[in-house]
């Protein structure tokens, strides 16, 4: 039943044998980093995004790594800016690499809270930057993320979505696909000192990038 629909539908499209690539269109990093803050809206909540970009040599196991470390980050700006300060509304942490235009990392801290907020819990999201730079993971949330990670491995591993970006990910980078089996001795050998220089290297809180919108109006309390 597949081969036909296959032939019907995909068989017969005409083809020109066209090689396809991507188009570098000329989109820079701001190295130096910088600070915006907009008004737009009316909810009474401001959203804050914190960037920590650079451009950096780019490797599988790098990227693993670095991945890995904005795991660990994710852990304690939840803990601190959530259950600590309270205010915020799920907030989210995320990292990797990119080696196309060019190769850099990308950690992204966002959140939403409430506009009198802002100050403090940026404050104190830079302490946990600051803390993992100085002090590296805690042993519990070391063990925390490498859990999860082997987790997430296993659930991946039986996902067609997965293997369809395997396929195609290691095709445009030109990576033999024996190479997705590196993975798990990326995760056994992944250290708290792995996770502690990630955050050294791509952690610079003086080249960040923070970008708040609050609303266009505050509310004034009324006598």
């Amino acid at each position: 039943k597949i081969k036909n629909q296959v032939e019907l539908y995909l068989g017969s499209l005409p083809s020109t044998n066209r090689q396809e690539n991507w188009k570098d269109v000329g989109v820079t990093i701001p190295k130096d980093g910088g600070i915006l803050n907009l008004k737009k809206g009316l909810a009474p909540q401001a959203n804050v995004y914190m960037g920590f970009v650079q451009e950096t040599p780019w490797s599988p196991e790098i990227g693993f790594k670095v991945n890995a470390m904005a795991k660990v980050l994710s852990i304690m700006v939840r803990e601190n800016l959530r259950e600590d300060k309270g205010g915020v509304y799920s907030p989210y942490v995320g990292g990797g690499m990119q080696n196309k235009p060019k190769s850099y990392a990308d950690i992204t801290v966002y959140f939403q809270c409430a506009p009198e907020n802002v100050e403090n819990l940026v404050d104190a999201v830079k302490e946990e930057v600051e803390s993992l730079i100085k002090n590296g993971p805690s042993e519990e949330n070391y063990k925390k993320v490498k859990e999860t990670l082997r987790r997430g491995r296993e659930s991946d591993l039986e996902k067609n979505r997965f293997w369809r970006n395997v396929l195609v990910s290691y095709s445009q980078d030109n990576r033999p696909l024996t190479d997705v089996y590196k993975y798990d001795d990326y995760l056994k050998n992944l250290t708290m000192k792995d996770i502690q220089e990630m955050a050294k290297e791509h952690l610079n809180i003086q080249k960040s990038i923070l970008l708040t919108v609050k609303p266009e109006k505050e509310d004034t309390k009324k006598p």
